[in-house]
């Protein structure tokens, strides 16, 4: 395994021959929200997933899951394209594309999808009270969030074909033991 860093995001990345899988994880989640903001996290994901899907039509492989404490990113396929689509997923993450911002909230609303399974999130709430992991309130609420430097609450780990690629900037790789 070697450990590098992107932009200085932490990377990890694993050699392995095939596709190249990769995740990007922010320690952002809807303990992160507020009783008023809750599924803010989940729609800004969604509208960022959207725009770079409707860039890679048929291309790498691309999810996205919310949960309690982290935000989760995966891409696979070949190793051009899923470097491609991280970087224009990175791209739509710092500035989220809205022109499609009803139909996505829509489909998300409709969908059936909640943030977390609204089981935990009721057992944390009986267990903590209104103030813990499962739903904080007023400004209180926003300590988990980070500050204007996303690179410092992400992490993104690979397995595959080495993904360096031009433009996207890496530091001297070590390994990890």
């Amino acid at each position: 395994m070697y450990r590098s860093h992107l932009d200085g995001v932490p990377a990890f990345h694993f050699t392995d021959s095939g596709s190249l899988h990769a995740a990007l994880r922010f320690g952002v989640g809807t303990r992160d929200e507020s009783f008023r903001s809750l599924g803010i996290t989940r729609l800004v994901a969604a509208l960022a997933v959207d725009g770079t899907r409707r860039q890679f039509p048929g291309g790498p492989r691309l999810g996205t899951s919310v949960g309690i404490e982290e935000t989760r990113f995966t891409v696979s396929g070949a190793a051009e394209d899923v470097v491609a689509c991280l970087t224009a997923l990175c791209v739509a993450l710092s500035d989220p594309p809205t022109e499609r911002l009803e139909e996505v909230a829509r489909a998300l609303r409709h969908g059936g999808g909640e943030s977390a399974d609204p089981r935990a999130v009721a057992a944390l709430n009986a267990r903590y009270g209104s103030h813990a992991a499962g739903l904080e309130c007023g400004e209180h609420g926003w300590h988990h969030l980070p500050t204007a430097d996303m690179a410092s609450n992400a992490v993104l780990t690979s397995t595959g074909p080495d993904p360096s690629a031009p433009g996207l900037p890496r530091s001297p790789r070590r390994v990890v033991r």
